[in-house]
């Protein structure tokens, strides 16, 4: 199994520009970064780039790349969301703006969200029907910090988020819904999330600012 080399946001256009000197760089289409290719075109590996300096739309090769890394993350939004528990930030570059914890009663005794639960086999009782409310208000509370966020500092540059498949499109049935659409500049965050809070939104940040070089012979050592 390979063993990624991890680097970090200041490093991306360096490590990039080191490995150009001995291989070609091509963008991954299906990926979030670049395939490494020997001389030969033999492909190699693959270089992740972090998730805070996602490839932008429409992005041909490194160069067109670190052009748009000049311009930095800017204003950003990093959304989490489970069962009741939503954390919320908003950075402009590294410096946060505003973040935010939001909490609702909603799972049953095993834990079981009420939304699932009453796909199955939930009852219509009290605590039940006092789940499914706070679900909805969880949801409502949720986009209207959003909004009131959008309002005061502008449109976020990217969204990165976390929440379970089926709560996703829940959000934009929310009433309101959120302040951007589904096909706006969204990227699922493709790490496991503990339960949202202030500390597990600043982890999940931190981890955005870093990439790595998975490629069983190529060491970011061996570039210097």
């Amino acid at each position: 199994m390979i063993q990624p080399e991890r680097f970090g946001t200041t490093e991306t256009a360096s490590v990039l520009a080191r490995l150009q000197e001995s291989f070609h760089l091509e963008v991954d289409r299906k990926g979030r970064g670049f395939i490494i290719l020997d001389p030969m075109g033999l492909e190699l590996g693959r270089v992740v780039v972090p998730l805070l300096q996602a490839l932008p739309s429409g992005c041909q090769s490194v160069a067109d790349y670190c052009e748009s890394l000049e311009e930095g993350p800017g204003l950003h939004l990093v959304v989490l969301i489970q069962a009741g528990a939503s954390s919320l930030g908003l950075w402009r570059d590294d410096v946060c703006l505003r973040h935010k914890v939001i909490k609702k009663y909603v799972t049953r005794g095993k834990g079981k969200a009420q939304t699932t639960y009453l796909k199955t086999k939930g009852k219509s009782r009290y605590g039940a029907r006092l789940r499914l409310q706070n679900a909805r208000e969880h949801l409502e509370l949720t986009n209207e910090k959003l909004i009131e966020w959008w309002q005061e500092f502008g449109p976020a540059r990217r969204v990165f988020y976390s929440c379970p498949v089926r709560m996703w499109p829940e959000l934009f049935k929310a009433s309101p819904p959120p302040p951007f659409p589904k096909d706006y500049a969204i990227h699922k965050i493709p790490i496991d999330v503990r339960v949202p809070g202030h500390e597990e939104l600043l982890r999940v940040r931190r981890r955005l600012q870093f990439g790595s070089v998975e490629c069983a012979t190529i060491t970011l050592d061996s570039l210097d």
